[in-house]
């Protein structure tokens, strides 16, 4: 998933593209929120904080990163667009989706 969101994030974008029907803050938004429910199902709610910081990095990373891609533009609005995916993911996770692995095992037991 991360090294699938980094690719989207450092290759040619088209003004055609159905990624664009969006507003990309919107895709960060969604990205990153997703990314720390997926990580905070994982781990026990005492690391969330550091799923945050090291989440919020790696999308300051991508930034970093795009700074040396000609095609695309670093702006300080993506990343404050994935950290209000991560805050909205964190505190969906408190509020029970972080159980989703519980969910799918559920789901994939054979009884």
């Amino acid at each position: 998933m991360l090294g699938l969101i980094m690719a989207v994030a450092v290759m040619p974008t088209s003004g055609s593209s159905i990624l664009l029907i969006w507003s990309d803050k919107v895709w960060h938004l969604l990205a990153f929120l997703f990314l720390m429910v997926w990580f905070c199902g994982l781990y026990r709610p005492r690391r969330y904080w550091i799923i945050f910081a090291c989440l919020f990095l790696y999308g300051v990373l991508i930034e970093v990163l795009q700074a040396f891609v000609p095609y695309r533009n670093v702006e300080v609005a993506d990343v404050v667009a994935d950290g209000a995916g991560l805050v909205i993911g964190w505190l969906a996770a408190l509020l029970g989706l972080a159980r989703w692995p519980l969910w799918v095992e559920g789901r994939l037991r054979k009884d």
